[in-house]
């Protein structure tokens, strides 16, 4: 089963694992990130679609080639809101695979069963040459507290203060 790989844009860009560009505008550095996609979703052989905010006009549709597709969102929306939006009227998110490090995407993502991933975690993939990659639904973001680190935290609240 094909899997669908939905990314916030400027997120993935802006993240901490993203290679440096400086030299370039932000057009410059948009159009380098398609290329690496195009690259990344050629290599894997997966649909991607890259939504960004746009501050002008109309939400606008763009496909490079047969896997990859941009989405500009329409000025009235932030891109976060396009995403989760596309999340809860997928058919089926059990394909999809959201990326971005924006929590409550993340959060709408795992709460109709689709996987998601930190930015980080898919530029890394993203710079890798491995193909049939798999992807990983948990974070150490995400994962629960023990029922210690629960009453831990308790104790720490009702006492208002720091605990040792």
């Amino acid at each position: 089963m094909e899997k669908k790989i939905i990314i916030d844009g400027y997120n993935l860009l802006h993240c901490s694992a993203w290679p440096a560009t400086k030299d370039r505008d932000l057009e410059g550095q948009r159009d380098n990130l398609i290329r690496q996609l195009q690259t990344y979703a050629a290599r894997q052989g997966e649909s991607i679609v890259v939504v960004f905010d746009n501050s002008r006009g109309a939400m606008k549709q763009i496909h490079h080639g047969s896997l990859l597709k941009i989405v500009y969102s329409p000025a009235s929306k932030e891109a976060d809101e396009v995403i989760q939006q596309m999340i809860r009227k997928a058919p089926n998110t059990r394909n999809i695979i959201v990326v971005s490090t924006d929590r409550a995407i993340r959060n709408t993502a795992k709460d109709h069963g689709a996987i998601s991933m930190r930015s980080e975690s898919f530029c890394h993939l993203l710079f890798s040459n491995e193909t049939n990659t798999s992807y990983s639904t948990t974070s150490e973001e995400d994962k629960e507290l023990s029922a210690e680190e629960v009453e831990y935290w308790k104790r720490l609240f009702e006492e208002g203060g720091e605990h040792e």
